[in-house]
């Protein structure tokens, strides 16, 4: 149980085809350092990890008169002057978009809140009925 998590993440990642830095690991919405071994992070058997796996960091582009795309609006729970927009498909995962904001936030890890519930981002902006300039909020997570 010395062994870092990045170890398991970077014998998972070829098997999806994705670089092992887009896994995302959380143990009761608290993102988890992979860096760290189970025994640091303190994780006993009975602990239950969400993985959550993204397929790259790329949003789509928009496209002229594509009844689908989106405009959603990101800003920071900890400065509300400071926003982000983002062309998203309705029938699409949020977890590339989700992964482009927290790069362009600058956070290692974070959740998202639409209405003060927590955004799922496997979940699809249609199957969470969002509509054309939801704003969604951006809540840093500390990494253990």
């Amino acid at each position: 149980m010395d062994t870092a998590l990045k170890t398991v993440l970077d014998h998972l990642a070829p098997h999806y085809n994705i670089e092992p830095e887009l896994f995302i690991l959380q143990l009761n919405d608290e993102t988890l350092d992979s860096n760290k071994s189970p025994l640091q992070l303190g994780l006993t058997v009975v602990d239950i990890i969400d993985v959550l796996v993204g397929t790259g960091p790329q949003v789509p582009a928009p496209q002229p008169n594509n009844p689908n795309m989106i405009k959603l609006k990101v800003q920071s729970t900890q400065s509300r002057n400071r926003s982000r927009e983002y062309q998203v498909d309705k029938t699409q995962r949020l977890i590339e978009c989700l992964y482009q904001a927290c790069k362009d936030f600058g956070y290692a890890a974070a959740k998202f809140l639409f209405d003060g519930e927590t955004v799922e981002p496997s979940k699809t902006p249609q199957q969470l009925e969002l509509e054309d300039d939801d704003c969604l909020d951006i809540v840093e997570l500390n990494i253990n």
